[in-house]
């Protein structure tokens, strides 16, 4: 009897160990498919190409490119310092998963931060909305090869003459780079991933929960990572 007691528990060790874990809910879709598509690979035993995909997920330096071409020269200093700022806040508060490091070199950054005068984006099919920033992620070159271009507009709502100002900046950028890390929006007015919100304070660093959900999503895409190996 207790020898079947023992094969029993190390059958179920067995099967909790070949198990994967599963991404968080609120992670955005670009690296849900990538990710999952590293899982699957995975499960069908195909280890070298689920590496692949999973050790693309953002992690040690991330270069990244600021395009501040556009920005009027008496904010351009204070915009720029601005967004290196916003690199050095995730830099700091997870210094373990992630560098963004500035790069003269557009062609040899995975990020791009382009301030541009105002920003539309058609989220209804039926009309334009102004945004104040917005992240597009997409694949380049091969499978495992992604870019990602963070859109900052310098007028809110398009309103020519009212700049953002630097606390908004720093919400907006921290905030899309935040999308680059994986973090969907949220209506949380701790998170960095709140909307920007012109009439009252805005959140201008991550919150202990953006923080956490981060390293969520790193300690599933290791796992999956120790598994492939």
């Amino acid at each position: 009897m207790r020898s079947v007691c023992c094969l029993l528990a190390l059958l179920l060790a067995s099967s909790g160990q070949a198990q994967a874990p599963e991404l968080p809910k609120n992670l955005t879709s670009f690296w849900r498919a990538m990710l999952t598509e590293g899982k699957r690979l995975l499960e069908a035993g195909n280890k070298t190409e689920a590496a692949r995909r999973l050790e693309a997920f953002p992690r040690d330096t991330v270069y990244v490119f600021v395009n501040d071409a556009v920005v009027p020269r008496a904010l351009r200093d204070s915009y720029r310092a601005t967004t290196l700022k916003c690199l050095e806040l995730w830099n700091t508060a997870l210094p373990e998963h992630i560098q963004f490091v500035e790069t003269g070199g557009e062609d040899e950054a995975r990020v791009i931060v382009w301030f541009e005068n105002s920003i539309a984006t058609q989220r209804d099919p039926m009309k334009l909305e102004l945004v104040c920033g917005e992240t597009f992620l997409d694949r380049r070159r091969n499978a495992t090869g992604w870019r990602a271009e963070v859109r900052v507009a310098i007028y809110p709502h398009g309103r020519a003459g009212h700049t953002h100002a630097l606390t908004n900046v720093t919400h907006v950028v921290t905030h899309e780079l935040g999308h680059v890390l994986g973090l969907e929006d949220t209506d949380d007015k701790q998170s960095i991933m709140s909307p920007d919100n012109h009439n009252a304070p805005c959140s201008t660093k991550p919150s202990d929960a953006d923080l956490a959900a981060v390293k969520a999503i790193r300690q599933v895409v290791d796992g999956w990572l120790a598994m492939a190996k």
